[in-house]
C-alpha cells in the first residue's frame, strides 16, 4: 500500500520482529514511525479511489443498460468487486473472535494414522505423552510462532 498510493518503499526486515521485546531498539522505532507515517495519507487516497470506483459503478450499471453484455466496458467492470461486497466482507471479517481450540488429549492419534498400526505399545504412549506435552507447553507460553 505504501508503494502503490504513497510512492514510498518500507524495508519490512521487523516486520514480523518480536514487538513485545521492551525497550524497543533504534532500528524498530524507525521501523514502526515509517509504517505508521503515510496511514492518513494512503486512508485518504484508498477513500478516494473507492468513492471514485463507486461512481464509476454507477456509471457503469447505466452504460451497461445501453450496450449489450459482452462490451469490454461490461467485463471488466464486472471482474471488480463492488464496495458493498468489499464492505461485507471486511465487517464480517472484523466481526470474528478468535475461538481457541479445544484441546483433545487423543488427537495425537490422527498425526499419522497410516503408521498408526506399526507403533509399538511404547512409542505410542510416548507419542501421546509428547503431543499433551507439547501443548500444555504451548498454552503455558502462548507464543506467537514468529518469536
Amino acid at each position: 500500500l505504501l508503494s502503490s498510493y504513497a510512492g514510498v518503499e518500507v524495508d519490512k526486515r521487523h516486520q514480523l520482529s518480536d514487538w513485545r521485546m521492551r525497550p524497543l531498539g533504534e532500528e524498530m522505532r524507525v521501523y514502526a514511525r515509517s509504517d505508521v507515517h503515510y496511514l492518513l495519507d494512503v486512508y485518504d487516497k484508498l477513500r478516494y479511489d473507492l468513492k471514485q470506483e463507486a461512481a464509476c459503478s454507477k456509471v457503469e450499471n447505466i452504460v451497461g443498460h445501453l450496450k449489450p453484455e459482452g462490451t469490454e466496458i461490461n467485463s471488466i467492470v464486472n471482474q471488480l468487486p463492488s464496495i458493498k461486497t468489499v464492505l461485507i466482507q471486511s465487517q464480517t471479517l472484523c466481526l470474528q473472535t478468535h475461538q481457541t481450540p479445544i484441546f483433545d488429549p487423543s488427537g495425537y492419534i490422527h498425526i499419522l494414522p497410516h503408521q498408526q498400526a506399526n507403533f509399538t505399545p511404547l512409542q505410542s504412549a510416548t507419542l501421546r505423552h509428547l503431543f499433551n506435552w507439547r501443548d500444555a507447553t504451548a498454552r503455558k507460553y502462548d507464543e506467537s510462532i514468529f518469536c
